[in-house]
């Protein structure tokens, strides 16, 4: 057996297996440097953005995401409260915000917060097979649907499912994401079976008279969002009222009132809580389980916020010269 010793020279064999492995290795880095050379030069990444903010000098969250059903907006629910994380992009299993071709047909309105009331372990108003939680979802998502058909207007909903999201969380979301306005969807009921009509409540003012409620008093607090919550509720009654009275002639008129409901507090754009109809009253529990009575709630919510569009103030656009 053959040993190479420090400086002697190594076998013929030994030293052609070597300069081929040095001639494979030489070959190996001249075809990276190659491959490197020819590689185009990608373009430096731009500066991060600032996030757009809304008319009220809120950020706005781009990053959706759902979590367990209910709509979280570059946030997390944390003991009551929303912490800012970083945004989560969505997926094809959690369908959230949509942003349409279409333009806004106000600058002061891009997007807005559906809240179906209630959810999870708080079905709301029951009566029959139906529950309140779950006809608000349908209508919401019914608004939804016709607000991204026919406007730019972005939407969110605070759940897509049957589950729960504390009152305080579901303004605190509005918030989170920048909503130019906030619409709790509610379903009303009654002790009294012969009870029946719609309602809208926009957040009472500090000091201003009680006004009734068939809410209990564990909804009530917080300050006022001011004139543009009472005119977005005024709207929304108005409209609300004209078309369910295509299907029930009958329907009352409650009017609009200012209410400290928990489920409004802390909203820092203009929002109201609207009661659609009374589950207790059989008859228009019976309208509220059908598509057709469904659907013109949806078109009537859908009116009301393009009549409230117009109550808004046009953004004021400098002269071509500069001048005043």
């Amino acid at each position: 057996m053959t040993s190479v010793q420090d400086g002697d020279n190594p076998p013929q064999g030994l030293r052609q297996a070597i300069e081929s492995y040095e001639r494979a290795v030489r070959n190996r880095h001249a075809r990276a440097r190659r491959r490197r050379a020819s590689a185009p030069i990608a373009p430096p990444a731009p500066p991060p953005t600032p996030p757009p903010t809304s008319r009220h000098g809120r950020p706005r969250w781009v990053g959706l995401t759902a979590v367990g059903g209910i709509l979280v907006a570059g946030a997390f629910l944390t003991q009551g409260r929303l912490r800012p994380t970083s945004p989560v992009p969505a997926t094809a299993a959690t369908e959230v915000s949509v942003r349409p071709a279409l333009a806004p047909l106000h600058p002061a309105l891009t997007r807005i917060v559906l809240d179906p009331g209630h959810g999870g372990h708080d079905p709301g108003a029951r009566a029959g097979a139906l529950n309140e939680a779950a006809v608000v979802l349908d209508v919401a998502t019914r608004l939804e649907a016709r607000l991204r058909a026919e406007t730019g207007i972005e939407v969110v909903l605070t759940r897509r499912d049957n589950v729960y999201l504390p009152l305080r969380a579901r303004t605190a979301l509005a918030n989170c994401v920048g909503a130019d306005l906030f619409l709790s969807i509610h379903v009303n009921a009654s002790r009294h079976e012969v009870a029946g009509g719609i309602a809208t409540y926009h957040l009472r003012a500090p000091g201003s008279a009680q006004t009734t409620s068939a809410r209990p008093a564990s909804f009530t607090a917080g300050p006022s969002t001011g004139h543009e919550s009472r005119d977005l509720a005024e709207a929304v009654q108005r409209n609300l009222l004209a078309g369910v009275r295509q299907l029930n002639p009958d329907a009352r008129d409650m009017g609009v009132k200012g209410a400290k409901f928990m489920v409004l507090r802390g909203a820092t754009m203009p929002s109201v809580l609207t009661e659609i109809s009374f589950r207790t009253n059989e008859r228009e529990a019976v309208l509220l389980s059908t598509d057709a009575y469904r659907d013109q709630i949806s078109d009537a919510l859908l009116r009301s916020i393009l009549d409230y569009q117009h109550t808004l103030p046009l953004p004021e656009r400098a002269s071509a010269d500069g001048n005043d």
